[in-house]
């Protein structure tokens, strides 16, 4: 692993933190972003937690039901994993977006 590279658990978990804060941000229940998403509700108690790894098509789909780019959600990971390489998932920085 190069120098500086976080090991993928890490953006996995982080992702998930980021995808709960932003279901809430949209104000959805993990029942309502499942069934947007076509995917099981307990599919995305998964991803909020880490255990399981969201696809690239799985991303757009969650994005879109949450009305937001899928490309400002990896943004938000890259941002909180690169702060002191390390994720601080607790409070999410800068809560008001750009």
């Amino acid at each position: 692993m190069k120098s500086g590279t976080q090991p993928p658990a890490l953006y996995d978990t982080v992702l998930g933190h980021v995808l709960k804060q932003r279901r809430k941000d949209a104000s959805m229940t993990k029942t309502a972003l499942a069934s947007a998403a076509g995917v099981h509700l307990h599919q995305i108690k998964r991803y909020e937690v880490g255990t399981n790894k969201v696809s690239v098509s799985r991303l757009i789909q969650l994005a879109q039901a949450m009305g937001v780019s899928a490309s400002e959600i990896v943004a938000e990971v890259e941002e909180l994993v690169a702060q002191d390489g390390v994720a601080n998932t607790t409070e999410r920085p800068g809560s008001a977006r750009h």
